[in-house]
Parts: structure tokens; C-alpha cells; sequence
């Protein structure tokens, strides 16, 4: 207890006692600093005295997780024990690291063997709970940052912050969690706070802005050709695309940005290597602003070795996000490192009828859904009067065709509504490929007029459309605020005891006016309006100038919170403004994301329906007796019964 701690750096106490479990790692065995050792220095701050905070600012897959929050804690309670206290951003998430992380940890580490002191299995035995563990000298307390009850007791020399960005603003109503949790550690004049974070939003970002007061280092690597140092960035990364335009992922290479030679990315890795072993050079970790006490580190995945971040791999992940917000800004946090900013605050449309335009009309005159449209969805919003409807199609690269707008006059609280909006959810759409299609998802507010609401989802949550095809109906409730727009699983906690799904309507505002503001092009993400028709049902309405601004009603205003940290929500631009329009495209969009969670795969959806275009136009220009090229077309790209279009327009 009073011998003072071994002068051994984190590194080397890693590289020398730490052993990687089978459960969390997918090279278990002897921890190696040397394969990341870009993760040397951030380790051996938390062993500098002249460092108080960690700061790390790191991509994903970069082993942040196991270098700043488990390497540290093995280290107090082999070297230097003390109280310890790991915040993450659920409680769900601390049991689970204290089963899947510390508790194999304590277990495979000879120098940590036995340090823990056993519990009896009862519930009276309080020295070592999943969230509580003693030893000789310390303690481990795991909580989660949305548990007030876990951050404000006993004082804590040691504090790591795990994901810090994804904290809530207030931890219940007791406030900002982290400077909570910060309180603890005001005793201790030998502190350390360490926190960790892949960045979100730069308005909201925690992580950011504590790198920002931090020295800043970024690491800077040798060119493998002319030894230029520099930041590994993605603007340098490049790759051929064949004469279609589609890109060729096994040509990217990393280009230096004083000769311009292409590094394979073996030669990358190398780099990382070699700037560790020349810091004395200047390579390495560099500070880009004076050191205040806080030592913090930007890390994006670019030094990491593992083969699914190889250059190629980056292209893939970079092509699929395009034309979908939510997965880019995905790629710019979790790849990049960089918090995502938008450009927008709120948007409008000037000029309503340079965004339509003509859609194909059958002889009747009737609109009918373009080629391009693989799948259509529908969102539904629940007044007091009336239900609104919008029906939308989507297609590859998420690409987006509005194809109806529907107002069902009458009360919600009776029957006759929901009866009409049922007939006008499976009432069959025309489709320019040839033949009919049906809206294959709907999302049902639940908000208002709740238990009709539920009564009208309940027995259609699965059901067998008239061309034999599966459809779904989702009731919702639709939430404010950043996060992923469908929940991981639904909940039966309802009166209707449906299966009921909290949405995040936030996300799905930034990805429309994203598309609105930035995508000017048909294209990936490019949204489709269509021109007035003369004819259409008693209930459809046009894509009119009120349309547009219902659909453009809103902006986004940042603000604070008590506690001083930037927060932002979405307004209406003028009291009393209607935004229907804007809600059904986002349940509508909604939809097919529920719809993609159940397991279509919307480029297979988009390859089939370009074969029945194909098949449908060479049956117009047939003779009689080759009726049956279009039979063999359809039945290449059949697929799985009620998943492609191709199976389920056999007949």
C-alpha cells in the first residue's frame, strides 16, 4: 500500500502482463503494442505525471476501447491501486463490459488473478456485483451515464469516460453526467481522467470539444518514397472507376501529397509503423497547440492494421453511403473521425414546379411509378379530423419517386376511415416497367387516436398482398432527437399490444433536407416529384406549392441547454405553419427502413425490376410466337417467394 509505483510506462506493462480474452478480441493472446502503435503515446500519457486528462477522438476498430479503458484499469490494480470509476453511455452497456471485458480480463491476466475479491452468490454479499468490485486498495464501479444513482457517491481517483459522445445531455434530472462524474475526482490532486469517443454532430460533439482544449497531436507519417511527413487524410485516397462510372475498389491507393506516388496499403501500415520508431524526427504524434495538462489524440482508421479497413474495403463503405446521409455521416464519425456538420439550417423550395416533373401516365391519364421504382412505401398521419397518406418509391442508391398524396376526410375515432385508408393501401399502382405493384410497408402514427390506431395495425402487421408478395404494417411512435431511426427490437408495453416501434424523426429531417438542399441531380439520393395529372382518386391531391411548404415547414435551431452544452431541435419556421407533408414523408422513409430491417435487399429489388423493364419492352416488340422471351427473362431473376419482383409477377 505505501510502496510507490514501479517507473513502468502503461505500454510496457501492457506489452509485458496484459492478455487479450476470446471473448473480446479477434486476436486473443499477448497484447502487442507494437501492432498498433499509434496507441503507444495516448497509453503512456496516462503514466506521464505531468498529464492530468486523456483525451481520444478515434474511429472505430481502432482499439481504443481496450487501449484507454481496460489497459489502464489493469494497470491500477496491478501498479498503482486506487477508486475506480468507468462511465459508459447506458448502464446496459457497463453489465455487459463488466461480463464480457473486466470479467475475462481479471481472469486471463496472471498479474491480475485473484485481485478481485470473490463473491458469495448472495444477495447480502456486496464486494463484488457485476457493477462493484473491491480489492486490496481500490475499487471498480461501473455505471452508466443515464444512472444518476452510479455517478454521484464515493470520491474516485481514476475516471474513464467510454464513448463519451453518446452521453446524454442529463443524466435523469441531476445534469450533465460527465461533469458529475468530473465532482468525484476533486479530492485526488493525482487524478486522471481519461475519455474515449468516436465524434458525432460538431455542434453536440463531447469528444470534440474536449480535444479542442487539448494539446491537439495529430500523427504524422513518413511518405514511403521521398520521407514527406504528413496527416493520413481521405482526400488523398483515389481509385479507378470503369467506363460506366462504377468505382474499381482494388485500384485505391493512398497518394502522397508532395510527390504524389500511390502507396499500396501495406506501405501504408508500414508508414504507421516507422513514424513510432522515428519520433525523434518529427514523425509520430505531433501537438498542433500548446499542452495545458490535457494530452488528446485524433485517430482515424487509417493507422489501424486490420484487413477490414483496408483502402478497397473504405471504398465500398464510402460508395454505399452515397446518396444516404445517415450512412455518410456514419462513415465520416466511425471511419474518418470527424464530427459531421451540416450546412443546412432549413431549406425551401422557390420554385415548386422546377422540382416536378412528368411522370408516365397510363391512357386513362392515371400517374403511374417510373421504371426506376423497386419499392414503394407508405407513412400515415393521424389527425382530428382526417388521416393523411404519402406514398413514395424507392429505388437504387436511394434514389426517391413521390408518387401519392392522399387526404381521408372523416373522424379517426370511427370506423369508416380506416376502412378507406386499408382500401387505398392495397388498391394496386400502375407501373411504367408493365403490370401493377402495392405499397410493401406502412408506418402508422400512433400518437393520436391511439387505440383505433392499434386496432387498425394489429391484424395487419404481416400480410399476403393480392400478387402473393408480404407486406407490413408498422405502428409507430415517433420521438425527437439524434439516433438510429429504427429501434433494434419493438416493444408490446401498449394498450393495442402491437408491436410497437419508437422512431427517431430527427435523422429522417436531415437526411430530406440534406437531399433537398445538396442533391440537385437524378441520381443517388435525388427525390422525384411528379407534375400535376388530370385524373386521380377523390381523396389524391397534386405536389402543389402547399405541399412544398408543409414539406419545407421546418428548421433546425441550436441552442443550449441548462448546462451551457449545444444541443439543437427542429422548429416550425412560423406558428400555426402545417407540416403533414413533412410527417408522412418521414413516416413513409420510416417504412423503408423498417421494411430493409426485415430483410429486403433493395439493390437485388432495383436489379429485378430493370429485368422486368426489359422483359416488359421486349414483349411490346414480340411477335406472337416469342411470347415466351419474357417468361425466361422473369425466371433468371427469380428470388425467394414474396421477396422479389421478379417471383411474385411470374404470372
Amino acid at each position: 500500500m505505501v510502496r510507490p509505483p514501479p517507473n513502468l510506462s502503461l505500454s510496457s506493462w501492457a506489452d509485458k502482463y496484459r492478455v487479450l480474452s476470446r471473448e473480446t478480441s479477434a486476436e486473443p493472446g499477448r497484447f502487442r503494442t507494437s501492432r498498433t502503435p499509434f496507441m503507444r503515446k495516448p497509453m503512456d500519457s496516462f503514466t506521464d505525471p505531468k498529464v492530468e486528462r486523456v483525451v481520444v477522438m478515434s474511429a472505430s476498430q481502432t482499439a481504443k476501447t481496450e487501449c484507454m479503458v481496460w489497459n489502464p484499469v489493469g494497470y491500477v490494480l496491478d501498479c498503482d491501486p486506487g477508486p475506480i470509476l468507468i462511465v459508459d453511455p447506458r448502464e446496459a452497456d457497463s453489465k455487459k463490459n463488466s461480463k464480457k471485458r473486466l470479467t475475462p480480463m481479471l481472469r486471463d491476466c496472471p498479474s491480475l488473478r485473484g485481485k478481485v475479491a470473490e463473491g458469495k452468490g448472495n444477495t447480502r454479499d456486496s464486494s463484488n456485483t457485476i457493477l462493484e468490485k473491491v480489492g486490496a486498495g481500490f475499487s471498480i464501479i461501473l455505471a452508466g451515464a443515464n444512472a444518476p444513482a452510479g455517478l454521484a457517491n464515493d470520491p474516485i481517483r481514476y475516471l474513464f469516460l467510454n464513448e463519451v459522445s453518446r452521453f446524454p445531455l442529463s443524466s435523469g434530472a441531476e445534469g450533465d453526467p460527465v461533469e458529475i462524474a468530473e465532482k468525484r475526482t476533486t479530492t485526488f490532486s493525482n487524478r486522471k481522467i481519461l475519455a474515449n469517443s468516436s465524434p458525432t454532430d460538431e455542434d453536440s460533439c463531447r469528444i470534440s470539444a474536449m480535444y479542442k482544449q487539448s494539446d491537439a497531436q495529430v500523427y504524422v507519417v513518413p511518405c514511403p518514397h521521398c520521407d514527406h511527413g504528413q496527416v493520413l487524410r481521405w482526400m488523398q485516397i483515389r481509385w479507378e472507376r470503369d467506363k460506366e462510372g462504377v468505382s474499381i475498389p482494388e485500384t485505391a491507393r493512398y497518394f502522397c501529397e508532395k510527390c504524389n506516388e500511390p502507396w499500396t496499403d501495406g506501405e501504408r501500415i508500414e508508414a504507421v509503423e516507422r513514424a513510432d520508431q522515428r519520433e525523434s524526427e518529427g514523425y509520430g504524434w505531433v501537438a498542433t497547440q500548446p499542452f495545458n495538462g490535457t494530452a488528446g489524440f485524433h485517430i482515424p482508421v487509417f493507422l489501424a492494421p486490420w484487413s477490414n479497413v483496408m483502402m478497397p474495403e473504405l471504398v465500398k463503405e464510402w460508395d454505399r453511403a452515397q446518396g444516404y446521409p445517415l450512412q455518410l455521416k456514419t462513415f465520416i464519425n466511425t471511419r474518418l473521425a470527424e464530427t459531421w456538420k451540416e450546412k443546412y439550417m432549413g431549406v425551401s423550395v422557390d420554385s415548386p414546379n422546377e422540382r416536378t416533373e412528368p411522370y408516365p401516365t397510363t391512357p386513362e391519364g392515371l400517374i403511374m411509378a417510373p421504371v426506376e421504382v423497386a419499392v414503394m412505401t407508405a407513412g400515415v398521419d393521424v389527425q382530428d379530423d382526417r388521416l393523411e397518406v404519402q406514398i413514395v418509391g424507392f429505388g437504387k442508391d436511394f434514389e426517391q419517386w413521390k408518387i401519392q398524396y392522399h387526404v381521408i376526410a372523416g373522424d379517426p375515432s370511427a370506423q369508416g376511415v380506416w376502412d378507406e385508408l386499408w382500401n387505398l393501401l392495397i388498391k394496386p399502382i400502375p407501373m411504367a416497367r408493365g403490370g401493377v405493384d402495392y405499397v410493401r410497408a406502412t408506418v402508422v402514427d400512433t400518437g393520436y387516436h391511439a387505440i383505433r390506431a392499434y386496432e387498425f395495425v394489429r391484424p395487419r402487421q404481416r400480410v399476403t398482398l393480392p400478387d402473393g408478395a408480404l407486406a407490413y404494417v408498422f405502428g409507430v411512435k415517433a420521438y425527437s432527437g439524434p439516433g438510429d431511426v429504427w429501434p433494434k427490437q419493438a416493444t408490446r408495453t401498449n394498450k393495442g399490444k402491437i408491436d410497437l416501434y419508437s422512431i427517431k424523426v430527427d435523422p429522417l429531417k436531415e437526411s430530406l433536407y440534406g437531399a433537398l438542399s445538396k442533391i440537385q441531380e437524378p441520381g443517388p439520393g435525388y427525390i422525384h416529384f411528379p407534375h400535376p395529372v388530370k385524373q386521380k382518386a377523390p381523396t389524391e391531391r397534386d405536389f402543389s406549392d402547399d405541399y412544398f411548404k408543409q414539406l419545407t415547414s421546418e428548421k433546425r435551431h441550436d441552442t443550449y441547454d441548462k448546462n451551457g452544452r449545444p444541443k439543437y431541435e427542429w422548429q416550425l419556421k412560423s406558428p400555426g405553419a402545417r407540416n403533414e407533408a413533412l410527417d408522412t414523408h418521414n413516416y413513409a422513409e420510416a417504412a423503408f427502413h423498417g421494411l430493409v430491417r426485415m430483410g429486403i435487399d433493395i439493390d437485388r429489388e432495383a436489379h429485378a425490376a430493370s429485368l422486368l423493364a426489359a422483359a416488359y419492352e421486349a414483349a411490346k416488340k414480340a411477335k406472337p410466337d416469342e411470347g415466351s422471351a419474357r417468361k425466361k427473362v422473369i425466371r433468371k431473376g427469380r428470388g425467394p417467394t414474396g421477396s422479389s419482383y421478379l417471383s411474385r409477377r411470374n404470372n
